[in-house]
């Protein structure tokens, strides 16, 4: 290993941070340079490991699966497709304020302190796909 970095996120079910160090044999540069394009998504990546690890740990068949509405499960399909939330409101034909209600309400039923959270927890328990 050459370069690396932490890929770090809040934990919603404990104290502290929680995360992965990814290392790589390319330069510190290039590296740094894929860490600045794709961050956000390998951050995402790193929660969904993380919760999926949960789900194969899990029991509670209820708690894995919770049952998302349509609009529910269509706002979250349409962020992990990249789209903000004007996006997804001019596509679903409701105010960006809806879409805020929904993503909300699927943070609750899967206990997601946050829309990236959510994401991974969704796309672990097979509600969405990536």
């Amino acid at each position: 290993m050459r370069a690396g970095f932490s890929c770090t996120f809040h934990k919603a079910d404990q104290q502290g941070m929680g995360g992965w160090n990814i290392g790589s044999t390319l330069s510190r540069s290039d590296v740094e340079a894929i860490r600045k394009e794709h961050g956000d998504s390998l951050r995402v990546a790193a929660l969904y490991a993380h919760e999926r690890m949960k789900v194969l740990r899990a029991c509670d068949d209820d708690e894995m699966c919770p049952a998302l509405s349509p609009r529910e499960h269509d706002c979250l399909a349409y962020l992990a497709a990249g789209l903000r939330t004007q996006q997804i409101a001019d596509r679903l034909g409701i105010k960006p304020a809806t879409v805020e209600l929904h993503v909300r309400g699927a943070r609750t039923k899967l206990n997601a302190q946050t829309r990236e959270q959510a994401l991974a927890k969704a796309i672990s328990r097979g509600l969405i796909m990536p």
